[in-house]
């Protein structure tokens, strides 16, 4: 039976919405089956239902909340697991954003169901929520939701960061350049000292030797000699 009601999607279309209100109750409550391949057999009605409906459609006339606040715990944490799958595969723009709010009173009383199973799953579709709508617009819908299980998850969770402004560079600032002819450096006196080229050499005059005194005797012995 859960076939042919799967099937439907797929033939019917976009039309499957005029027959959701009688046949999507009657799917939920497999959900409650003892047995895993009979509430595996639901799920997989539901998704290809869903594929061809808006996931708006299913929370028409309260069926899902209604589902929700059924006393297995089969049925709550398979439902809810399906739930948060879903709400990944949809913008949160196009998410029937009132409707998944007005779930967390379930979601609040799930979280503290003695199943484990009802636990995790009931955790698993707050998050969603919280990836989807934000920690603020949780932290306000879930005011009246009984219990202090959503409080204490939503306290561990960090903030929305902040827009930080960005840091804007400025170059260094150069010094203006002056339009007047740079002076001329001063050279210091070790740096005249270096450019100065060393004196030349004097040139050296050959030094002659005047007479001997045995020359000068000679030569005075000579007639006309310059010598007196």
């Amino acid at each position: 039976t859960l076939g042919i009601i799967g099937s439907l999607g797929a033939k019917m279309g976009s039309g499957l919405s005029k027959i959701v209100r009688v046949l999507l109750p009657a799917v939920l409550n497999v959900l409650s089956d003892a047995k895993a391949n009979v509430r595996e057999a639901a799920i997989q009605s539901l998704n290809a239902w869903h594929e061809n409906l808006k996931l708006s459609s299913f929370f028409e006339y309260e069926m899902i909340l209604t589902a929700l606040k059924a006393d297995n715990p089969n049925q709550r944490a398979d439902l809810m697991a399906w739930i948060s799958d879903k709400i990944k595969d949809v913008p949160a723009k196009v998410l029937p954003k009132t409707e998944l709010l007005a779930l967390l009173p379930s979601i609040g009383s799930s979280l503290e169901d003695r199943a484990a199973s009802v636990r995790d799953k009931a955790k698993l579709l707050l998050l969603s929520m919280v990836e989807s709508f934000g920690k603020e617009v949780v932290t306000k819908s879930s005011a009246k939701a009984p219990g202090q299980a959503i409080k204490q998850i939503l306290s561990k969770l960090p903030s929305a960061p902040s827009v930080a402004e960005p840091v804007i560079e400025h170059e260094p600032v150069k010094p203006p350049v002056s339009e007047a002819s740079p002076e001329p450096p001063v050279e210091t006196k070790t740096e005249k000292a270096k450019a100065k080229p060393p004196p030349e050499p004097e040139e050296v005059k050959p030094f002659k030797m005047g007479p001997s005194r045995d020359q000068r005797e000679t030569d005075e012995k000579k007639p006309g000699s310059r010598y007196p």
